[in-house]
């Protein structure tokens, strides 16, 4: 008798929860309970991040592009509430005991314009990068989260690159810059990038007609076939001059959540001022108590202080041949959206 009533406590907890993610309107900056829960040691996340797809599509988030066509061409974000920032406002997690995260498209596959989040610009919008290569899968960011510079890596015991997690997207399906998808979560490799660690997040579309087969560095590697020696060399390639190494093989979805969820931590604590990072705008409309949250209002004003004019329409693709091959490269990528196999 007395487990079933703790039982019907539970569940009332449990949905009382539930419904609390799905009604509130603002994000709390997470304070890590002391007891441990279910989700083990250091990989319990707050309730600004914890929030289900049902809430990020309420939040009814689309792009406003600016300055067409234009070196200075920027993709921004807004709510149906006003404008957004994709780093600190849109919720890192879709479903956690899934796996699935939410993942910010900033270069869509077999494209060769670099594209990223610029960090140091109020709302943080997605600008033209550098260091252009064709790119062989989706590549992206994870939002809230963030990889510090000056503090050893939980996991290496080198700085963090300064930057939210990268994401690889190995679906077959090409998106579009600034789209935001949810992936699952199945891997993650690290790198030193300049002294530095960097993070690689290995992610599969949760509609990939795949995605219910793979849940882990094997089943990349039976349905992916050379897909992450690929990736090592693609991006040991893409900047050639960095000596980047890999000192992390390919780890599966456990380590990669820890992963996920240490550096997730470390994006609290920079929107709670525990560490300071001049160069990241914190601008957000979102995250109660955190440092840098604007009304909507001035966010509104934030978005339309620069002028962006357009120019004349300019293919991004490129020209590419049936076979994408860099002189550095020793693996042959093919383009599975084409019907061809890496």
């Amino acid at each position: 008798m007395a487990c079933c009533i703790q039982i019907l406590l539970l569940a009332s907890c449990v949905y009382s929860l539930k419904a609390a993610f799905e009604t509130h309107k603002d994000y709390q900056v997470y304070h890590p309970p002391k007891k441990e829960t279910s989700r083990g040691k250091g990989t319990t996340v707050g309730e600004h991040s914890n929030k289900t797809l049902a809430h990020f599509n309420e939040m009814k988030v689309v792009k406003v592009e600016r300055g067409m066509n234009t070196d200075n061409y920027s993709i921004f974000y807004r709510s149906a509430r006003g404008p957004i920032s994709p780093l600190h406002d849109i919720p890192l997690y879709s479903d956690y005991n899934k796996h699935i995260v939410n993942m910010i498209v900033e270069t869509p596959a077999w494209t060769n314009e670099k594209m990223q989040i610029k960090l140091a610009q109020p709302l943080n919008p997605i600008t033209k990068g550098i260091n252009n290569l064709g790119f062989i899968t989706n590549y992206g960011a994870l939002p809230q989260t963030w990889q510090n510079p000056n503090q050893n890596d939980t996991f290496t015991g080198q700085k963090g690159d300064g930057n939210p997690l990268d994401v690889f997207d190995i679906g077959r399906k090409t998106f579009k810059a600034g789209d935001i998808i949810q992936v699952k979560v199945l891997a993650v490799m690290g790198f030193n990038y300049a002294g530095k660690t960097n993070w690689k997040i290995i992610g599969l579309h949760v509609d990939d007609p795949r995605a219910p087969e793979i849940h882990n560095v094997e089943g990349i590697r039976k349905h992916f076939t050379g897909i992450l020696k690929t990736i090592i060399n693609w991006y040991t390639a893409w900047l050639p001059n960095e000596n980047i190494t890999l000192f992390e093989e390919a780890k599966d979805t456990a380590f990669a959540y820890n992963v996920i969820a240490d550096c997730n931590k470390q994006w609290v604590h920079l929107m709670e001022g525990k560490v300071k990072a001049p160069e990241i705008s914190l601008i957000n409309t979102y995250i109660k108590g955190s440092e840098g949250r604007v009304s909507f209002a001035t966010a509104e004003e934030e978005l339309n202080k620069q002028n962006y004019p357009s120019g004349a329409p300019t293919s991004i693709w490129g020209p590419y041949d049936d076979r994408y091959i860099h002189p550095n490269l020793t693996t042959t990528c093919h383009n599975p959206v084409l019907g061809r196999i890496y």
